[in-house]
């Protein structure tokens, strides 16, 4: 694998689009925690999309993401290994080795 991203929200979803397009393996690691941005009821601050629920919008883009090839795998990471010039990332039960990793875990709410 030449790229392993963690992290399914728009960012990590859009380096993984980005990523396959340039010709890239690439391989999405998501978390057991969703995405903040589908727990926003709507956006309305993405170019050409009126309006979309958060929900919604990481649905289609997931969806686009797969369409290209990439595989979305649910587990939590554990560690990052760099081993020989690779990385290797401990996910629950298995281990995936990469030439490069994007981390795009996002922000987490914090209450008052």
């Amino acid at each position: 694998m030449e790229l392993i991203i963690i992290g399914s929200g728009p960012a990590g979803l859009s380096a993984g689009l980005y990523g396959k397009r340039l010709g890239i393996s690439c391989l999405i690691i998501e978390g057991k925690n969703p995405s903040l941005a589908t727990l926003t009821e709507k956006l309305e601050n993405i170019p050409g999309v009126p309006k979309i629920s958060g929900f919604d919008f990481i649905n289609n883009l997931k969806e686009q993401v797969k369409s290209f090839g990439v595989s979305i795998i649910p587990s939590d990471c554990k560690g990052i290994i760099e081993k020989d010039g690779l990385f290797e990332v401990h996910c629950d039960d298995k281990f995936y080795t990469a030439q490069s990793i994007i981390i795009a875990t996002g922000a987490s709410l914090k209450r008052l």
